[in-house]
């Protein structure tokens, strides 16, 4: 996964966690629980209702997946509302440059 630098972010820090997750939605992309562990959030759920409090809109839908051991689990993709990419590019320091697969710059 190709690393995001964040606004918000001090020199030398790493994003905050928030920050993680809300550039993998600002992207394009999609997560559930399994996958965000992947980049260090163990607790998905919670992270979106923190994304939520500063006024952004994720969508979701349940999902079953394979869990341990092969049985079936039941868990949530979110992704990010299109109405609320612009307050994720604000929150991320990104602006509105790029927006639209980078249409605007062609």
């Amino acid at each position: 996964m190709a690393q995001t630098t964040h606004a918000l972010a001090q020199p030398n820090q790493h994003p905050k966690k928030w920050q993680r997750i809300l550039g993998v939605f600002a992207r394009g992309d999609t997560l559930n629980r399994f996958e965000a562990e992947r980049i260090g959030d163990h607790a998905l759920h919670s992270t979106v209702a923190a994304l939520q409090g500063r006024g952004l809109i994720l969508n979701r839908r349940e999902e079953t997946v394979p869990g341990f051991m092969g049985a079936p689990t039941r868990v949530c993709r979110y992704w990010l509302a299109q109405e609320s990419v612009e307050r994720a590019r604000e929150l991320l320091g990104l602006g509105n440059h790029g927006q639209n697969g980078g249409a605007q710059n062609a």
